[in-house]
């Protein structure tokens, strides 16, 4: 057994994932985005590749796990999630390191010990509890990585705003703690399907009866309930899309981003089919008959825990945030470090 500190103990572990060649297993609690690079490029030709994190939703809402790093990650590495999980843990061919880092760049300014470990009967057993921790963990999938996305963004809107990278601050052109960066970076991904904001009018005590349905949330969730889905139209056109996305509502009446939505499809008043006229509801009929430029397929809304500040999201086209609410438009794109 070796003893390593801090500096020592990432040298090891990205000497060991160029090295390794059958096998590297790490089980670790927290990740943070790019950390991938504390490894070795030369892990994409490893074998087998497997990683634990902990993806709890305390984990993400906290900042320890973020799924930036998470899903760059998945980039070359099977990946599930074991929501208790404390350990760090790395497995190299048939060396293990056992120590207190987790796979993130704060770590390697922390001050972090761990031990090497080459005793073939130790890393046997090491590697037993790995696989035991593997059965016991479950799958990331596309649902949960958009679910874990989507908490990130609710307790991170302030964070979003300066989490921008700077030019000097791009992916792979900097060492982080005194390793060189990968020749091809990985891009944090972006959340799997886009977001979408746009913002419901204020209703007034006089408003007619039909335009004041029209932006009742309640109500559109209620036609949900009964008929699976419920079309919205709206006033622009452009942002079509027949692959599902995620959308929020910005609410005039008080100034808040308070409701998420998914959204099946959203599609052109031409585009409209006979089904698609089921899932309009009675204050928008007959609008489909007349020049309504955009209709919007929701199939699920959800009042967020949390208010997003609108004034944290930034426009979709010239990435400038939002400084003023009367500038928010009918569809922005939310930018956190896995959003374009």
């Amino acid at each position: 057994m070796k003893f390593l500190s801090t500096s020592g103990l990432f040298e090891t572990i990205h000497h060991y994932s160029f090295q390794s060649r059958d096998r590297v297993y790490a089980a670790i609690a927290f990740v943070g985005k790019d950390s991938y690079q504390l490894l070795h490029e030369n892990i994409r030709n490893v074998r087998d590749v497997k990683f634990i994190v902990n993806f709890s939703d305390n984990s993400v809402r906290s900042g320890s796990t973020n799924p930036a790093g998470v899903g760059q990650l998945r980039d070359f590495a099977e990946i599930r999630n074991k929501e208790d999980l404390h350990a760090k843990l790395y497995i190299f061919d048939n060396v293990a390191l056992v120590g207190s880092a987790n796979l993130s760049k704060n770590a390697t300014s922390n001050i972090e010990a761990g031990i090497l470990v080459e005793e073939i009967e130790e890393v046997s057993r090491i590697i037993g509890f790995f696989r035991d921790l593997w059965n016991q963990s479950s799958t990331i999938d596309s649902n949960l990585f958009n679910e874990r996305s989507r908490a990130w963004i609710e307790t991170s809107t302030k964070r979003a705003r300066q989490s921008l990278p700077a030019p000097a601050d791009i992916v792979g052109r900097r060492k982080i703690g005194g390793i060189a960066p990968w020749k091809t970076p990985i891009p944090a991904p972006r959340l799997e399907v886009p977001a979408i904001v746009w913002s419901v009018g204020k209703i007034f005590p006089d408003m007619q009866e039909d335009r004041r349905q029209r932006r009742d949330v309640e109500l559109h969730k209620k036609f949900i309930n009964e008929h699976g889905a419920v079309y919205w139209s709206a006033g622009w056109d452009r942002h079509h899309t027949t692959k599902p996305i995620n959308g929020y509502l910005y609410m005039s009446q008080d100034g808040s981003v308070k409701y998420s939505v998914e959204v099946e499809k959203i599609i052109r008043n031409t585009d409209l089919t006979r089904e698609d006229k089921e899932f309009i509801p009675g204050c928008r009929k007959g609008w489909e008959e007349e020049e309504i430029p955009t209709w919007i397929k929701i199939t699920e809304i959800k009042k967020l825990k949390e208010s997003l500040d609108p004034t944290s999201m930034i426009k979709w086209k010239n990435h400038k945030p939002i400084r003023n609410i009367s500038a928010l438009q009918s569809a922005v794109m939310v930018v956190d470090e896995f959003w374009e």
